[in-house]
C-alpha cells in the first residue's frame, strides 16, 4: 500500500473515494471517522471516535 500522510488521506483510502459530508467510515480497528465537511475534491474536517477499551 502507498504512504498516507493525513487523516483525510486515510479516510479516502478506506472509503475508496472522497466521502460526502455526514458519512461515517470505519477503520478495521474499530475507529470511526465522520466527515464533518468536504467538497468534491477533498475532506476538510473529520470527527474521530475511538472505541473505549474494555476494563478501563
Amino acid at each position: 500500500e502507498g504512504e498516507i500522510d493525513t487523516l483525510g488521506g486515510l479516510v479516502f483510502m478506506l472509503a475508496g473515494r472522497v466521502p460526502v459530508r455526514g458519512e461515517v467510515v470505519q477503520h478495521p480497528a474499530g475507529v470511526e471517522f465522520e466527515v464533518v465537511d468536504a467538497d468534491p475534491r477533498r475532506i476538510k474536517r473529520i470527527r474521530v471516535r475511538v472505541p473505549s477499551l474494555a476494563g478501563e
